[in-house]
C-alpha cells in the first residue's frame, strides 16, 4: 500500500489547498442524499449573518472557497465534521484522503455549513494558534497576534469560526436566537481584548 504522507508542494499554500478540500468534499460527501430533509432556503438565510462580517472584507482564501461551494446544495448531503488541514493525507499519486470524520448525531440532518466553517477556520491558522501556543489564561490579544503572525481580523476570524456548534444549531433555532448565541459566545471568547487559548 502506498504511503499517505506525500504532500504536493503546490498545495502547501492554503489558498490552493482549501479549494481542493472543497472539491473533494463535494465529490464524496456533500452530494449524497441526507437522511432528513429540511428547508434549505431558510438555512441559507440563517447562515448569512454568520459569514457576512468575514466575507465582506477582501480575503482571497475565503473568496475562492465561496466560489467553489455550491450554495444551492448548502444543506444537502453528508458532512465530514472536521475537514481541517491536519486531517488531510495524500497518496503518492496526489489523491487526497480525508481522515478522522466526526459522525453526526443519528437522525439529525447534516449541515454543510459546519464543514465550511472548519475549512475557513483552518485557513486562518487555527491549528497553529492552538497547537503551538498552549498559553496560560488571559493572554493579551496583541501578543497572540505577534506570535502567530496573523492579522487582527484573521485571528478574530479563527475564533469566530471556532464556534462551529453554532453553525449546526442554526438549523434548529430562529435566526434571532442564533445571532444572540453567537454574540454571547464571541463576547465570552474575546471579551476585553483578551484571548483564552
Amino acid at each position: 500500500m502506498d504511503r499517505l504522507d506525500t504532500i504536493p508542494l503546490e498545495l502547501l499554500d492554503s489558498r490552493k489547498f482549501a479549494p481542493s478540500i472543497v472539491r473533494l468534499l463535494q465529490a464524496s460527501l456533500w452530494h449524497q442524499a441526507p437522511e432528513v430533509e429540511f428547508d434549505e432556503s431558510a438555512h441559507a438565510d440563517r447562515l448569512a449573518p454568520i459569514t457576512a462580517p468575514l466575507t465582506g472584507r477582501r480575503r482571497d482564501v475565503f473568496n475562492q472557497l465561496r466560489d467553489r461551494i455550491e450554495w444551492d446544495r448548502l444543506s444537502r448531503g453528508l458532512t465530514h465534521g472536521d475537514p481541517i488541514f491536519d486531517n488531510v493525507l495524500f497518496a503518492r499519486d496526489g489523491a487526497m484522503v480525508l481522515i478522522d470524520p466526526i459522525p453526526s448525531t443519528p437522525g439529525l440532518p447534516d449541515v454543510i455549513a459546519l464543514d465550511i466553517g472548519r475549512i475557513f477556520q483552518s485557513c486562518v491558522g487555527y491549528e497553529r494558534v492552538t497547537y503551538e501556543l498552549p498559553a496560560p489564561d488571559d493572554v493579551p490579544l496583541d501578543i497572540v497576534i505577534s506570535m502567530t503572525g496573523l492579522e487582527h481580523d484573521d485571528l478574530t476570524a479563527a475564533l469566530y469560526f471556532g464556534i462551529v456548534h453554532l453553525l449546526r444549531s442554526m438549523v434548529y433555532v430562529s435566526a434571532r436566537k442564533a445571532k444572540h448565541l453567537l454574540e454571547e459566545c464571541v463576547d465570552s471568547l474575546i471579551g476585553a481584548a483578551t484571548c483564552r487559548l
